[in-house]
Parts: C-alpha cells; sequence; structure tokens
C-alpha cells in the first residue's frame, strides 16, 4: 500500500485523475489503466477548480475495483463538518484509506460562480477532525462505531508561508507540493517527523 512504501521511506511517484462532467467513465479508466503499475497511487481530484463533476469518492471506488490504489481528494469548500465526517467514513468502509485534505478553490473560479461555498472547517482543521475519528470519536467526542484508518496526506504552497509554522500542530502521513516549474523545484524544509514529502508526477500524455 502506499502507506507502506511511505513507511519504507521509499520514493514516492503520483500522477492526477479529474472525474469527467458527466457519467461516460470509459476514458478515465483507460487513462488510469494506462499508468497502472508505473505509479504508486492515483490522486482523484475533488471537483477541480470549481467545476461541477463526477464525485471524487466514487472514482476512488471505481479505481479500487480495479486494482489501482486511489487517493481520495477531499475539499472543505462544498461540505459543512457534518459531510466532511460522514464522507470520510463513507471511504473507509468503501476500503479507500488515501486521503488528501484540502481547502478548495473558491466557487467563483468555477462553472457555477453563484454557488454559496461552505468552508465550514480549513483543511488544517479537518486534519484534525481525520485524527478524532482515526482515535475513534467525532468532532463533538460522540464515540464511534469502529473507527476508521487512514492515510492522510496534506498539500502546502512552497512559497506562501513559513512551513515550519504551518507543520507544528498537525502531522500528516505524507505532504505533497506542486513545484512551481520543472526546470525550478521547490526546496521544502519540514520538522522532524515520519512524513514524507511527495512530488506530485507529471501527467502522461494523452
Amino acid at each position: 500500500t502506499l502507506c507502506d512504501k511511505i513507511k519504507a521511506g521509499k520514493f514516492i511517484v503520483t500522477s492526477e485523475i479529474g472525474p469527467p462532467k458527466g457519467i461516460d467513465i470509459k476514458e478515465m479508466i483507460e487513462d488510469a489503466e494506462l499508468i497502472k503499475g508505473k505509479v504508486d497511487a492515483i490522486n482523484v481530484t475533488d471537483l477541480q477548480s470549481s467545476v461541477m463533476r463526477l464525485g471524487s469518492l466514487a472514482v476512488c471506488h471505481l479505481l479500487k475495483d480495479k486494482a489501482i490504489e486511489p487517493i481520495f481528494q477531499i475539499t472543505c469548500r462544498d461540505r459543512n463538518r457534518l459531510a466532511l465526517q460522514s464522507d470520510l467514513l463513507s471511504a473507509a468502509a468503501l476500503g479507500i484509506e488515501n486521503v488528501l485534505a484540502l481547502t478548495g478553490d473558491y466557487t467563483t473560479l468555477g462553472d457555477h460562480p453563484e454557488a454559496k461555498p461552505v468552508f465550514d472547517l480549513g483543511s488544517i482543521e479537518l486534519l484534525d477532525v481525520i485524527k478524532s475519528l482515526q482515535e475513534g470519536s467525532d468532532m463533538k467526542g460522540n464515540v464511534l462505531k469502529g473507527a476508521p484508518k487512514f492515510c492522510v496526506g496534506a498539500v502546502v504552497n512552497p512559497g506562501a508561508y513559513p512551513l515550519n509554522r504551518w507543520c507544528s500542530g498537525v502531522q500528516p502521513c505524507f505532504v505533497m507540493y506542486w513545484p512551481p516549474s520543472p526546470a525550478q523545484p521547490a526546496a521544502l524544509e519540514f520538522p522532524r517527523s515520519r512524513r514524507q514529502s511527495i512530488r506530485q508526477a507529471q501527467p502522461y500524455p494523452g
């Protein structure tokens, strides 16, 4: 699994798939099959750029059925804390272990600019929620009937703010970032911990 490879300190390569705007998944599955075995996991975007599409959770389940390891991207833009917790439990029940927590793009950037954004929580708060769920309780301390276990990821912008301060209160299993350009990779320094930085693979052509 991705988690086992991270714990073993292996070099990790991931790619990314954007679900279609509709339910025709043939091309998407074909693209995923092309890189199966060439990458360690595939990120499944969650309504990227605030464009309405097929959901990340459904696509992750479809990839699991094809023996492809997915990373479930979950954004705070469209869900309140009830829905975030429920979708995380749903992912665990479907056998999806890898979760990437994001805040999400603002709705005015997408194809439904009049949509009301939620942002009940931010991505750092969401990491705390995931930690609580894994410890067996929801945000209010109510005990769960069975606790999920995730390989949890976060995303950083290398130039946005001091990373040491950002990392001081969170403990993701891995951190993803997108360098400014292939020719100018970003240098990241994190406090000593079990985190591993993963550079997003460049998309395969086609």
